[in-house]
């Protein structure tokens, strides 16, 4: 019993510790285009669950472009931190892939896009957006 009790003493930490890991990065949360244009981005959800502190968790974003009646998705794809500043997602669709790096400052994020075709004839694009906090 003695020993079960000294092997979780080193596991045990403060709730405030705690607390402090997993505090929720600047990027969650929802961000939009101001005037969005069709086939362009107009919304982002980015989502975080922390596992081990606040550079170890698992990030999901989800895109939206511009289309009409309403917004087209792109799904849900997940998330991975490249630094402190930067998040990239990859969105595999029918024509290509969609690769997303994301980098927000204050009630701004920056959104970079690279389209990959799978046709070699369709030269690739590349675009940037400024979305800003819902």
């Amino acid at each position: 019993m003695l020993a079960a009790a000294l092997l979780a003493l080193p596991v045990a930490m403060p709730a405030g510790a705690e607390a402090n890991d997993c505090k929720m990065p600047p990027e969650v949360g929802t961000w939009v285009h101001p005037r969005p244009r069709v086939g362009v981005i107009s919304s982002i959800e980015v989502e975080y669950e922390c596992v081990r502190g606040r550079f170890e968790g698992n990030w999901r974003i989800r895109v939206k472009s511009e289309c009409s009646p309403r917004d087209c998705t792109w799904g849900w794809a997940p998330g991975q931190r490249l630094d402190q500043a930067r998040i990239y997602a990859a969105f595999e669709v029918f024509f290509g892939t969609r690769y997303v790096t994301l980098h927000s400052y204050g009630h701004r994020m920056q959104v970079d896009v690279q389209v990959t075709y799978h046709d070699t004839r369709k030269a690739d694009e590349h675009y940037r957006v400024v979305l800003e906090r819902d």
